[in-house]
């Protein structure tokens, strides 16, 4: 039993690594298209919509935080090292439009404006973005990882906490999501004082049960009947949102067989998986740069740059620094195991 529980769990980890990508390419589709970049056979994944995307990648953020904490020791480390390269370039590239066109970059579906002081700087180096300053409009989706550290700061608290104390969080983030208007909320990406973490907290708990509590009947109902119901509340509600929402609520209940995933399955989920989070950094400044300044790229070549750029952040560095982070790891076990440290 314990044998197909460890095979089930291994398979899960690479069908939520498959889908991860799944929804960076839904949100690179949704931004490809605003830049005026769209491509005929990215047209279903625009009708999924990327207020899905990023609900679906909070409900996996909690589900894998909830498998990390539960090593408390070194746990804000492992996490830092574990997204801040990747981010760093990211917010490295959000610079480089305005090194190339001036203060002010016109791409072919607004102005965007450089940032208004070294503060600003600062404080998106340091996930402050929607919390006390704004976001670099050439890299706008690392807002979601400001909330994420957000999360991560309090995913050991949310460890000890009971059951029932973490679903009164689940409904008030809820209810604050149904009533946003009412508390002044804009788009996620704009909301500051850490609303949009607050609002969206009930996805990424509601993941964080999900580890422990998915073979329970009231986290299935919760997951696949209630859940689906606060995304009407998300307008423009995409006609697939809900059918991508439930692919990775299933996901996150129902773990697969790891027979299913032989024949290279698995390894090719995980690399794609490990794909989604550079392409989901670097997309937007890639975009910007290739269709800013009157510039009138081929769709194809835009997307395919996105792609590529995200294949060498993850060669060049994700996955080197990792290796260099594990075999560090590994020298702190062994000293710490060593007869001399007994």
């Amino acid at each position: 039993m314990q044998t197909e529980n460890r095979e089930s769990r291994v398979g899960q980890w690479a069908v939520l690594a498959g889908l991860r990508f799944l929804l960076a390419t839904i949100v690179l589709a949704s931004h490809a298209r605003h830049m005026g970049a769209a491509l005929v056979v990215f047209g279903p994944l625009r009708l999924m919509g990327y207020q899905v995307a990023m609900i679906g990648f909070f409900l996996i953020s909690g589900f894998s935080i909830a498998h990390s904490v539960r090593h408390p020791e070194g746990f804000y480390r492992r996490r830092l090292d574990r997204i801040y390269p990747v981010y760093l370039v990211g917010l490295l590239l959000a610079l480089v439009p305005f090194m190339v066109w001036g203060p002010v970059v016109t791409t072919h579906a607004e102005k965007i404006g450089a940032p208004g002081s070294l503060w600003d700087l600062l404080g998106n180096a340091f996930f402050l973005q929607g919390i006390t300053v704004r976001r670099i409009e050439t890299n706008g989706p690392l807002w979601s990882l400001a909330v994420e550290a957000l999360y991560y700061l309090f995913a050991p608290l949310f460890a000890k906490l009971r059951v029932r104390h973490l679903l009164a969080l689940v409904g008030l983030s809820a209810l604050a999501y149904v009533g946003r208007s009412r508390l002044g909320a804009g788009d996620w990406a704009y909301n500051m004082n850490g609303l949009s973490a607050f609002l969206l907290l009930w996805s990424w708990l509601l993941g964080f049960l999900a580890y422990k509590h998915g073979r329970e009947i009231w986290m299935r109902l919760l997951l696949v009947a209630a859940a689906p119901l606060l995304l009407l509340y998300a307008p423009p509600t995409p006609i697939l949102a809900i059918p991508i929402y439930l692919l990775v609520a299933a996901a996150l209940l129902w773990p697969p067989k790891l027979g299913l995933l032989r024949a290279g399955g698995q390894k090719t989920l995980q690399y794609l998986g490990e794909l989604s989070y550079p392409l989901y950094v670097v997309h937007w400044p890639i975009l910007v740069l290739l269709c800013s300044g009157g510039q009138h790229h081929p769709a194809l070549m835009v997307v395919a740059g996105c792609f590529l750029a995200a294949v060498l952040v993850y060669h060049g560095i994700d996955a080197p620094m990792r290796r260099r982070l594990a075999a560090r790891q590994a020298l702190r076990n062994e000293a710490q195991n060593s007869p001399a440290a007994a």
